[in-house]
Order: C-alpha cells, then sequence, then structure tokens
C-alpha cells in the first residue's frame, strides 16, 4: 500500500506541544527514533533531526514502512543586555536590549511596556524580554531589576534673621 504520513511539520519548537501521529492506511505502528510511540513530543526530545517512521502490514504480510525527519529547533537565547547602571535617580534611565529576532514583547512585571528591541527604562520594576525567532520559537529572559530612587526634597529652614 501506498503509506502516508499526515499531520506533522518539518520543525517544531521544544516547548510545543506533543502532536498525535496519524498514518495510512490506517493500523499501524509508528516509531521515533526507533522507539514505539503514539506521539510526537518536542519537548522530551533533543534538539536536532528525529527519524519519524510508520509501518503496516497488510492482509497478505507484506509490510511497508514511510519515514519522515522531522527537526527539533533550538529555543532562541533571550537575554537582557544593560548599558548603564540599574540603579540612578528619579528623571534618569536605563538602556536595556536584546539580540536581534523577529519580534520582541518587554514586560515590567505583567504588564507590557515596549516591542522594540532596545527599552529605555525610567521606572523601578521587574524588567523580561520575549523574543521570537524566525521559526516561531519563543524564549523569555531572566528579570532585570531596574531601581529608580526617589530625587531628595531641598529645602532651606529658616532658623534665624531673614533679612
Amino acid at each position: 500500500p501506498t503509506m502516508i504520513i499526515s499531520g506533522l511539520n518539518n520543525g517544531y519548537c521544544p516547548n510545543a506541544p506533543a502532536v498525535t501521529l496519524t498514518g495510512n492506511p490506517v493500523g499501524g505502528t509508528f516509531k521515533v527514533n526507533g522507539i514505539a510511540a503514539a506521539q510526537f513530543n518536542p519537548s522530551s526530545l533533543p534538539v536536532g533531526g528525529h527519524i519519524v517512521e510508520y509501518s503496516y502490514t497488510d492482509a497478505n504480510g507484506c509490510v511497508s514502512t514511510a519515514t519522515k525527519t522531522v527537526f527539533v529547533r533550538a529555543l532562541p537565547e533571550a537575554a537582557v543586555t544593560v548599558a548603564g547602571s540599574t540603579t540612578f535617580c528619579a528623571g534618569g534611565s536605563v538602556n536595556l536590549s536584546t539580540g536581534s529576532f523577529s519580534s520582541y514583547v518587554w514586560k515590567n512585571g505583567d504588564t507590557q511596556v515596549g516591542t522594540d528591541a532596545t527599552f529605555v527604562a525610567t521606572t523601578s520594576g521587574s524588567y523580561t524580554v520575549t523574543v521570537t525567532d524566525a521559526n516561531g520559537c519563543t524564549a523569555t529572559s531572566a528579570a532585570t531589576v531596574v531601581t529608580v530612587n526617589p530625587a531628595p526634597v531641598a529645602s532651606i529652614a529658616a532658623g534665624g534673621p531673614t533679612t
């Protein structure tokens, strides 16, 4: 029979959900890297190419096999580069940047604050960036803590004659 493995993309991000394997004609068995499997689970496989094999035995005892190589891609490396001190006085700022990716989402805690490769932080908080690479894989950086100290209040106290 003509063997078909369907429903599999050529590549997956390591944090993608498992995919149920489907073959035609129905009733065959799947192996991933030589191990019996009913699913292709990118999160349980190392980065690189993996061979999915579908074998079917017909009523005459003839065996047909189809294979497909599927890749688990590496996650992008999301890291924040700091240009300046992360502790400064009110009115100051610090530039936070990351590498070159397809898209960026900067957050201060749970609040989105930017979508460019560089973000200028002017308020205290815990900043992260989630990046998406050309393959659609995403990763989030560790938090970078920014502390903005309030400006001191200057005053002159009258303690004697003012004239």
